[in-house]
Parts: structure tokens; C-alpha cells; sequence
């Protein structure tokens, strides 16, 4: 059993400073996946890796029953829990706004190119909620890459399947996504 998964059984076991060991932990990791997952916003964004990074800290430290059982679970919640917060994000922003000029999403393998002017994320929200009712596995794929900013070999490692099968289901959800959002997925 490794280290962070015999702290994430401490905090289960009710160990309060378990679970902040292991932010510490992997802190410097999840600040690199939200920058990774962040350098695609447009200029002016008001969210920053750092903002990013304390606020899954609050949400997954803040609830009520946390079952973390090992390293794999503990970033897929966390990548849930920033796509809510990127997604509350957006919707204040858009409250703000009136429905106005919401950044542009992107989909790529480097999360760089641009779906379209129209596609916001907020539009992305609904389709990802579209395909888990689909496929609950390539739903998290795109929770762990897309909103988690981990890369095709950390998916594969955390979730014991080779690089190869984990891209041809990333290709798959993006082609979904990018047909519900209606644009040409790009290769």
C-alpha cells in the first residue's frame, strides 16, 4: 500500500490531518494539472491553478462523507471537483454577463485548439452529462483529462490500462462531444 493511499484509510478512519498530508502531498502535481488544464483560458480569467487547487481542497476536505479508497480515486474526485468549480465558475460568470461572450472550450490532445466560438463550457457540461448517461467510463476519461488536465499515460497508469486504449477512448468521447456540440472533431 503506498503512502497516500494508507493516508487517505487514516482520513477515512476520521484522521483530520490525513487528508491535508495528502494535499500536501500531491499538491505541487495538482497545481501543474490545473495550470495544464487552465492555459487554454482566454486572457482575464479570473481563476487561477493556485484558486483552482484550494478550492477542490475545500470541496473534498469540506464533505461530509469522504470515502477516498487510493491514489486513482482521489484524482478522479478531484477532477469532478474542479469541473464543478470551473463549471460554477462559468455560470456566475455567465449570471454575470447575461449570457455574453463566455471563453471558448478546446478538446484537443493538448487541450489547445478551439471547438468553435460557440461551444462554452457550460455547453460542454451538458454533452459530458450526455455521454455518462452513455458511457460512464468515457465520462470520467474526459473528467480526468479534461477538466483534471492529466495526461493519456497518468490516465493509463491510474487506471491500469495501456496508453493506446485509454487515446482510442479519448478520440472516442471527443468525437461524441464534438458531435453533440456540433463541430468537426479535429484528428
Amino acid at each position: 500500500m503506498t503512502e497516500i493511499t494508507q493516508l487517505l484509510a487514516a482520513a477515512r478512519d476520521g484522521d483530520g490531518e490525513a487528508l491535508k498530508q495528502v494535499f500536501e502531498d500531491i499538491y505541487p502535481e495538482l497545481k501543474r494539472l490545473a495550470s495544464a488544464r487552465l492555459a487554454g483560458a482566454r486572457a482575464g480569467h479570473t481563476i487561477t491553478p493556485t484558486v483552482l487547487v484550494n478550492e477542490t481542497y475545500l470541496k473534498l476536505s469540506g464533505a461530509r462523507r469522504l470515502d477516498l479508497v487510493d491514489r486513482r480515486h482521489f484524482f478522479v474526485c478531484a477532477s469532478k471537483a474542479m469541473r464543478q468549480i470551473l463549471i460554477d465558475h462559468a455560470r456566475k460568470a455567465n449570471a454575470q454577463r447575461r449570457g455574453g461572450d463566455q471563453a471558448a472550450i478546446t478538446l484537443t490532445e493538448n487541450i489547445s485548439g478551439e471547438l468553435g466560438p460557440t461551444a462554452t463550457l457550460l455547453d460542454l457540461n451538458d454533452a459530458l452529462a450526455d455521454l455518462g448517461e452513455l458511457d460512464a467510463n468515457l465520462h470520467d476519461l474526459v473528467e480526468l483529462k479534461f477538466f483534471g488536465g492529466l495526461t493519456v499515460d497518468e490516465i493509463a497508469d491510474l487506471t491500469k490500462r495501456s496508453a493506446r486504449s485509454v487515446k482510442r477512448d479519448w478520440s472516442r468521447a471527443r468525437a461524441f462531444l464534438h458531435a453533440q456540440l456540433g463541430q468537426t472533431a479535429a484528428p
